[in-house]
């Protein structure tokens, strides 16, 4: 039996802990609070023989109770406390799951392990609503003049200059997975050698994917509107308490509050 949770404003309504967290406020701006205080299933004498993670556990899945449901039907997984990252490629590198999501820069180090625990490896595009999408990122270099003699400042340069070589360019790639960051690398035999074996395919989809990804968006809005979004998956996915046709719906709703 799931735990409900209510307003401190209005406790007419009631909402369950997954729907809660993803909302942090009630539509009228109380407080989401239990509508009872449950019971612990095992005794205090039992707490102090348990670590911080488990008297965690034992306690939370009495008021996470969708959740715990669902770690408990077996199609959620409990997530790790710390390094999820890593403990969600273990699982996959063990079988325990089947696909994951990752960035491009990690694609030599998951193939090496991949291959080290007898997977065949396969990479694919990512998808979006309506064709194929993907976030891009990067990074930048800086050289900091200030407290540096010329000659210094001549070096970094040099060191920038050698990093972008095509050459250069083409190893980073292989090596890590990272995007070619110039279109002339593409053109050097090192990486036309490379995407042309069939086990680096993968590496190539990475690219090829450029012409499909954005970077991310970025307003004065983006925080309102993400925990909108949010809230509307909560209650398609989670609660299941509306269809996709009132998802949709209710996500124009909250655009024109929003934007307009």
């Amino acid at each position: 039996m799931n735990l409900l949770y209510k307003s401190t404003r209005n406790a007419d309504k009631t909402v369950t802990a997954s729907r809660a967290i993803l909302k942090g406020l009630a539509e009228d701006g109380g407080l989401f609070v239990p509508t009872e205080l449950p019971k612990l299933d095992v005794t205090m004498d039992e707490l102090k023989t348990m670590s911080y993670q488990e008297t965690a556990y034992v306690v939370m899945k009495q008021f996470l109770t969708d959740w715990y449901n669902w770690t408990e039907e077996g199609w959620c997984e409990i997530p790790a406390l710390e390094n999820a990252s890593s403990a969600m490629q273990e699982d996959f590198y063990n079988g325990k799951l089947g696909a994951f999501v990752s960035s491009s820069n990690r694609a030599t180090s998951i193939s090496e392990k991949a291959q080290a625990a007898g997977i065949n490896l396969g990479m694919s595009y990512t998808v979006g609503y309506g064709g194929y999408s993907a976030p891009l990122g990067g990074g930048s270099i800086g050289i900091i003049g200030k407290d540096h003699s010329q000659q210094e400042i001549a070096a970094a340069w040099e060191f920038v200059k050698f990093l972008m070589s095509d050459e250069q360019v083409a190893q980073n790639h292989i090596k890590t997975g990272v995007l070619p960051t110039t279109y002339s690398s593409v053109e050097t035999d090192t990486l036309k050698d490379f995407w042309a074996d069939e086990k680096n395919e993968g590496y190539k989809i990475s690219y090829e994917q450029v012409k499909d990804a954005s970077a991310p968006a970025m307003s004065m809005y983006t925080s309102e509107w993400n925990s909108a979004v949010r809230s509307v998956y909560s209650e398609l996915i989670q609660a299941r308490d509306i269809t996709p046709d009132q998802a949709l719906d209710n996500l124009k709703s909250e655009a024109s509050t929003i934007f307009e």
